[in-house]
């Protein structure tokens, strides 16, 4: 079952200041976004699109696409861009890899000149965070969307945590 955020349901001020961000830099930037579910995600790129009326691509970062700078180097240098990278792989070796090619190649950074959003769920954004920390020293923002709606394993996790403790009491 997907669950579809109302519009309200998103921080508008979060909203408008990632919005600002993002219509008012000068060069690129580089600004990390947290994602609780990826209709958070799908919800501020409607509400990004619908007010700038222009498309906004989106990459996914996973164990096919590691580095996250990659698919914003092939993109042509104008029209300046605003550009979605989804982290998608997983916690171990493939976030240790994309935060390795980030941290390596921070300065090219220097050199793009569209605005690169990069979304990591809340556990994944702490790690790489930490395993890219001169990548992360460029950020102009950082933002949080993070729904009040739970994903949707959150009551299989508890039924089965539940069903731990009651054999764990027998």
């Amino acid at each position: 079952m997907n669950t579809v955020l109302e519009p309200s349901t998103l921080e508008t001020s979060e909203l408008d200041h990632l919005a600002v961000q993002l219509e008012y830099s000068n060069t690129g930037s580089l600004t990390f976004c947290i994602y609780r579910i990826m209709n958070d995600i799908q919800e501020v790129q409607n509400a990004l699109e619908q007010r700038w009326k222009t498309k906004i691509p989106r990459f996914i970062l996973n164990s096919q696409q590691l580095n996250p700078l990659r698919p914003v180097l092939d993109l042509p240098l104008e029209p300046k861009q605003t550009v979605f990278m989804i982290y998608q792989g997983n916690l171990q070796e493939e976030l240790s890899q994309a935060a390795g090619y980030a941290n390596v190649q921070r300065e090219i950074l220097n050199t793009i000149p569209h605005n690169v959003v990069l979304w990591f769920g809340e556990e994944a954004f702490a790690r790489f965070a930490r395993q890219a920390p001169d990548f992360w020293a460029w950020h102009g923002g950082y933002y949080e969307f993070l729904s009040q709606t739970q994903p949707f394993t959150a009551p299989i996790l508890e039924k089965l945590r539940e069903l731990e403790a009651a054999k764990s009491d027998s």
